[in-house]
């Protein structure tokens, strides 16, 4: 069984269409808090000059890619811009992210203004923040060029622009501080303030470019990903020389070097492999099973040079939902119990939660690509369909998107609705995303789920679960009343549109400040995850 799609071999009907959604999310969320934490320069150019470095970045021992900065000053503006650029590979396909960002600040460091593009292999989405007494104006330019704004208020409390936070860790430094801590906020992110804890770890020498330089060794935790530990060496300046940052045992990074060096040829790394899970024993017929109960447990990250364990994984969580039940035991493990035709209830708010029906960047509902697609959906379907429950209706609604994205394939990165609409292209995170647009357009809260799903085959493994993307629809019970989810699987082409070897790890409305962050939530366990498999059940499809 030939489970994800790849230009030259398609998926056949009834096989999920698995992505790398979690990996891809991640790395861009963890490499926009690296663009972020060599942004914090403790210094800036005098006069007119412009300041620029460069950076190689290394994905599991191999170029995949670049990271420019620079600082200028003109006009009694400081202006700070970065350009990230990094390449992976899924199988046989590539798939290329960008991330450029830019704030401009006055000599005395007021925040008046900064962007953001991001293009994670589907088109670049731009934001842009205009800060005035108190206010933000924030205007989104979509892929296809449509615009939205809003206004926003000002981030509360008190944080400082990007490269006055850098001053105030070079002013720490210098008073020989062994712990900094600075808030600040920066266009990677969002308005959401971000806070800064280094810790000086020692001082050393490390190589770079062909010589040995004195640097200071720190630890850096951002409290947006709490349980992710960027190790670093920097001058004496607080500006970065060499970064680490782990994904569970994925490694990445950033290494001082010049332009030529910088932007030499890459060898992007093949990740999907590497991230998948081989559970105890093999599952019979996957698509038929309807009722399994497994145990989850993370193991300490090693290091393959020195063979020692660095990191501790956090503690495991998952969400529990109508289909999911979620045990903590003694020893920190998850008994996890998934019934694909529960109906068990779920909180009250999650059926009136407006989040659940707004449009975003990414469910972008309100676009007239995707408002076309439901209307040719209403037009195609039968008589009886437009007279069924609100439950028949998902269904429809699963079976329509699963066959509307003709194209099944790896080599989009992360699709909006409006996109997908427009392309019919993509694999599991393009049908997730897009089906949680159609039911948001029909009035009917819905969200996406990261997780795991079990595959007979994919790379050579057999019997293994890969990381994956579904949606979950909420819905008031007719008999009780109760608001309850529905999960659905669109890239599913079964009679049946979810089956329990689905493992739910993390749930998101994306948002517009949740999306990245949800899926960097789930990044320590990449590579670390072990699944037990207690006990399966199962029906024909």
């Amino acid at each position: 069984m030939q489970p994800f799609a790849t230009p030259t071999r398609p998926c056949l009907i009834g096989r999920p269409r698995s992505g790398l959604a979690v990996v891809r999310w991640a790395i861009a969320g963890i490499l926009g808090v690296l663009v972020l934490s060599g942004a914090l320069r403790a210094d800036a150019p005098d006069g007119n000059a412009d300041e620029e470095r460069w950076y190689v970045l290394m994905l599991q021992d191999a170029r995949a890619g670049h990271l420019h900065e620079r600082v200028s000053i003109a006009e009694a503006k400081q202006t700070l811009t970065t350009s990230m650029r990094l390449s992976i590979r899924r199988g046989d396909d590539r798939v290329d992210i960008a991330v450029d960002s830019e704030s401009v600040e006055t000599a005395d460091g007021q925040l008046l203004r900064m962007s953001s593009t991001n293009n994670m292999g589907a088109g670049p989405v731009r934001t842009t923040y205009v800060f005035r007494e108190g206010k933000v104006g924030i205007e989104t330019i979509a892929a296809d060029g449509r615009t939205s704004r809003r206004t926003a208020a000002a981030p509360p409390g008190d944080w400082l622009a990007p490269l006055k936070a850098a001053h105030r860790v070079q002013e720490r430094l210098d008073a020989g501080a062994s712990t900094i801590t600075v808030r600040t906020i920066d266009p990677a992110t969002g308005l959401k303030p971000i806070r800064y804890t280094r810790t000086v770890v020692g001082r050393s020498n490390v190589e770079v470019l062909g010589r040995s330089v004195p640097a200071i060794r720190w630890s850096s935790v951002v409290d947006l990903y709490p349980d992710i530990v960027n190790h670093e060496f920097v001058d004496e300046r607080g500006r970065p020389i060499l970064s680490e940052i782990r994904l569970g045992t994925l490694r990445i990074e950033v290494v001082l070097a010049d332009k030529e060096l910088a932007l030499g040829e890459l060898d992007p790394p093949e990740l999907m492999a590497s991230t998948l899970v081989r559970p105890n024993r093999p599952i019979v017929r996957p698509r038929g099973i309807t009722h399994a109960v497994y145990r989850l447990r993370a193991t300490p990250t090693i290091d393959r040079r020195a063979q020692a364990e660095i990191d501790r994984p956090r503690p495991l969580s998952a969400p529990s939902t109508s289909a999911q039940t979620v045990e903590t035991l003694e020893d920190g493990s998850l008994r996890i119990t998934v019934d694909a035709r529960s109906t068990q209830p779920s909180h009250a708010t999650d059926c009136t939660d407006p989040a659940l029906l707004q449009s975003s960047v990414l469910i972008d509902h309100d676009h007239p690509t995707v408002r076309s697609a439901l209307q040719a959906f209403h037009t195609s379907a039968k008589p009886h369909r437009r007279e069924t429950s609100r439950e028949q209706r998902i269904e429809a609604l699963r079976r329509y998107v699963h066959d509307y994205v003709r194209t099944k394939s790896l080599g989009v990165g992360f699709a909006s609705a409006s996109q997908v609409a427009q392309s019919r292209e993509g694999d599991c995170t393009e049908h997730a995303v897009f089906l949680c647009a159609l039911l948001r357009a029909e009035g009917i809260p819905a969200r996406v789920v990261s997780g795991l799903v079990y595959v007979d085959e994919f790379l050579g493994e057999s019997g293994v679960f890969g990381y994956h993307m579904w949606t979950q629809a909420a819905i008031i019970d007719p008999k009780t009343g109760a608001c309850r989810w529905i999960d659905v699987d669109a890239s599913l082409g079964t009679v049946r549109g979810f089956d329990a070897t689905h493992i739910a790890l993390e749930v998101s409305t994306l948002g517009e400040e949740e999306s990245v962050n949800a899926m960097v939530r789930l990044a320590p366990l990449l590579g670390t995850l072990s699944v037990d498999v207690i006990e399966t059940r199962s029906e024909r499809p």
